[in-house]
């Protein structure tokens, strides 16, 4: 029994400045944890987020920069 080959998608490599200042604005609220907690106790309908704290948010991108350059070497 043979396999039929799986359709791979093709990559956008179309630079679209909209998602990229979509980023940087969500780069800017997440990396202080003030907006951060803010905006997930606020603008999100997460009831796990309801009551977050500044205290309770941490930053864990040192520790996934690992992944995300493994990811892009394949």
């Amino acid at each position: 029994m043979s396999r039929k080959p799986q359709n791979k998608r093709k990559r956008d490599t179309a630079y679209h400045p909209e998602l990229h200042t979509r980023d940087v604005n969500s780069r800017e609220i997440f990396k202080n944890d003030t907006l951060a907690s803010k905006f997930l106790k606020n603008y999100t309908n997460i009831p796990l987020f309801a009551n977050v704290q500044s205290e309770d948010i941490k930053d864990v991108s040192s520790k996934s920069t690992l992944f995300t350059a493994m990811r892009r070497k394949r």
